[in-house]
């Protein structure tokens, strides 16, 4: 699922009004998939996992991305004639995708840790029960 976010920050990252489009679009399907996902865990039980329910989110954000925007006075230059970064919207757009790359590596790398952890924690207590089997043989 993560996969489908990167095209995602690339239309982001456009910013033209067909990527806008397509960005709406997709919101609005992660946002229809999202509630279905909901609704059938719901029903049989089960909660969506927290890396559905952070990729939902992470749709649905960039998807609405289009909606949010800053009046024309952020596209203007300073005065100063300066290329303020505070006033670069494309500077901005890139620092935010490069904070959800890095946010969606961490999340990632918690996950495979923790997992990681539980399969230790397994074949450690596997051997401790086997030294004891030994144990109790002799």
């Amino acid at each position: 699922m993560a996969y489908l976010m990167l095209p995602a920050l690339a239309l982001f990252l456009i910013d033209r009004k067909w990527s806008r489009a397509i960005l709406l679009a997709a919101g609005a399907a992660a946002l229809t998939s999202c509630m279905i996902s909901v609704i059938s865990g719901v029903l049989s039980g089960q909660m969506p996992g927290l890396g559905e329910a952070a990729f939902y989110a992470g749709m649905i954000l960039i998807g609405a991305s289009p909606l949010v925007r800053h009046g024309d006075k952020d596209d203007k230059e300073c005065d100063t004639g300066e290329d303020d970064i505070v006033n670069n919207r494309q500077k901005w757009r890139l620092i935010i995708a490069g904070y959800v790359i890095f946010l969606l590596f961490a999340v990632a790398m918690i996950v495979s840790i923790v997992k990681l952890n539980a399969k230790i924690n397994t074949i450690y207590g596997f051997s401790q029960d086997l030294d004891k089997r030994i144990e109790s043989l002799e």
